[in-house]
């Protein structure tokens, strides 16, 4: 409802702003469009990739992706890396060059 309802203030992919609510909603589009749970798209996605192993949203039944990750400073390394490195993590592509 809300992405049908609320004007956008940017074209999609031209621009970024954090908001928890605008964050939790892209994390809802991304489980339908796909039918995955948003911690099984994070993993295959994200965790996987960059060996971040104890990296995960907790055992709350509702994921608030915006606010609720959990991890370990050398898996936070491990992202961190992944963004100075343009998005590329040990040779394997993550997130493209534009996303970051």
């Amino acid at each position: 409802s809300i992405a049908r309802n609320v004007k956008l203030i940017a074209t999609p992919g031209e621009s970024f702003i954090y908001g928890a609510v605008s964050i939790q909603i892209a994390a809802r589009i991304a489980e339908v469009a796909t039918g995955k749970s948003w911690e099984q798209i994070f993993y295959e996605q994200i965790a996987r990739p960059c060996e971040m192993n104890s990296t995960d949203f907790g055992k709350a039944k509702s994921v608030t992706v915006a606010d609720a990750a959990y991890s370990t400073t050398s898996d936070y390394a491990n992202f961190l890396k992944m963004i100075l490195a343009d998005g590329t993590y040990n040779g394997t592509i993550v997130l493209s060059q534009r996303m970051i």
